[in-house]
């Protein structure tokens, strides 16, 4: 049976998982991609941003086993209806879009199922004021730096992609690097997922 590979941005955001005893992965390389696997998963570092998401895709189809994918990850939100009570929402993404000049594409995506489901805008870089998430509310309710990319990347490698995302901001006053460290525990309790 193949394992399903998961794509994260970075080992901050995923490590407590990658680390604890209870979902027994292992590091199985360090470069070009950091990869972590179990018996079920095999989970590839991809780094910040559209380039390198799609670049570690590309590779990644390339050298390991795998038929579906998922990648799991921080996003904020565009909208500003949303606030500190749907922080750590976790949710399945229905559709996504890119913000970027050239990249018009929209992929509609299979979910999971078992949570929300939203739209989402993938945007080269960090939506820090209110201002920059103007643009992206017009395209998708939440905003991530890698979730077109990779959809992109699975098109061209024939591969099922699914993106599973939690909200971490939704203000440029929220302290996103806190969030994202509360986000962590909650990834950890997502066991089904990890094994």
């Amino acid at each position: 049976m193949k394992k399903t590979a998961i794509f994260a941005a970075s080992l901050w955001e995923i490590g407590g998982v990658l680390k604890s005893a209870e979902f027994s992965y292992k590091k199985v390389r360090e470069t070009p991609y950091q990869v972590w696997e179990n018996d079920t998963k095999t989970v590839v570092i991809t780094r910040i941003g559209l380039a390198n998401a799609a670049t570690a895709f590309s590779w990644a189809a390339s050298e390991l086993d795998f038929e579906s994918a998922i990648n799991i990850g921080p996003a904020g939100a565009a909208s500003p209806k949303f606030g500190a009570q749907e922080l750590g929402e976790i949710f399945d993404v229905r559709s996504v879009s890119c913000i970027e000049p050239y990249c018009g594409e929209v992929f509609e995506m299979q979910t999971m199922g078992g949570c929300e489901t939203a739209t989402l805008a993938t945007s080269s870089r960090p939506v820090a004021s209110a201002k920059d998430r103007e643009h992206p509310a017009g395209v998708g309710a939440r905003v991530d730096m890698e979730g077109w990319a990779l959809a992109c990347a699975a098109k061209a490698f024939s591969k099922k992609l699914y993106i599973r995302k939690i909200l971490t901001d939704f203000s440029p006053e929220c302290d996103i690097h806190s969030n994202i460290l509360s986000i962590c525990r909650i990834l950890e309790k997502l066991e089904n997922f990890w094994i």
